[in-house]
């Protein structure tokens, strides 16, 4: 069975925090932006990782795909996530 994966744009400096589970040097408000925003867009199981990202290369955007839980302008990444077996 495929693994299930999903792709977003989100903060770069989301990616330690996303991959390794370190939120130090993050805002409390920063860290309760990405919690809502894993519970709210991806399935968390036993396969879940952030797998993958790939850099913008300096991309400063005012809008990204947790705009909505953190309406702050930055440098962006694109983000891959292993959620699950694919159904």
């Amino acid at each position: 069975m495929p693994i299930k994966q999903e792709s977003f744009v989100l903060p770069e400096n989301w990616a330690v925090a996303l991959m390794y589970g370190d939120d130090s040097g993050l805002s409390d408000e920063e860290i309760d932006a990405i919690d809502s925003f894993v519970n709210e867009n991806l399935e968390v199981t036993d396969l879940f990782e952030c797998s993958y990202v790939e850099s913008g290369d300096g991309d400063f955007m005012r809008y990204h795909d947790a705009s909505h839980l953190f309406p702050f302008a930055s440098n962006v990444a694109t983000f891959t996530f292993r959620t699950g077996l694919a159904t």
